[in-house]
């Protein structure tokens, strides 16, 4: 009779295993594909398109960022390539960097939000400086984000 416990508990502990097993692979499985999944929405699309336009900004290709802008803000992206002029090509090289301060992103159902930010320099001792402040309008028009840009948004 004793025999018998010690067939069924051992019968018992591998099931237990076998069962500890499969939910480790499952996991190991699943965890990779959720992170996959939402690793692109861990942003917010209005700060995504931002980031994306100041950087095209700051590193002086105005044709790019000219694609994510409204067409009436074109004539303003062109105004801030002639106004950096000379400048474009310590932009094109230098260590510019446009980091988003803060957002006012209203209800997803908005069509305008609103996106500030900073670029900032890397001096020679590797500290970072403010260069100007940039204040995006975001808007959503056929389909997609676009940026508003106003060369009034660029304060020093």
């Amino acid at each position: 009779m004793t025999r018998k416990k010690k067939k069924t508990k051992r019968n018992r502990r591998r099931w237990q295993i076998r069962f500890f097993k499969i939910l480790l692979f499952a996991l190991a499985i699943a965890l990779p594909c959720v992170w996959l999944v939402g690793g692109g929405k861990s942003e917010s699309e209005p700060m995504r398109v931002s980031r994306i336009f100041a950087d095209h900004l700051i590193h002086a290709r105005y044709d790019e960022a000219s694609l994510l802008a409204t067409p009436r803000s074109a004539d303003d992206v062109a105004f801030y390539a002639d106004w950096v002029g000379e400048q474009a090509h310590e932009m094109i090289n230098g260590n510019l960097r446009f980091k988003i301060t803060h957002a006012q992103l209203l209800m997803p159902s908005d069509t305008v939000n609103i996106v500030h930010g900073k670029v900032l320099v890397m001096n020679e001792l590797g500290e970072e400086k403010m260069l100007h402040r940039l204040e995006l309008k975001m808007i959503y028009q056929h389909e997609k984000w676009l940026v508003d840009f106003d060369k009034s948004q660029v304060s020093w």
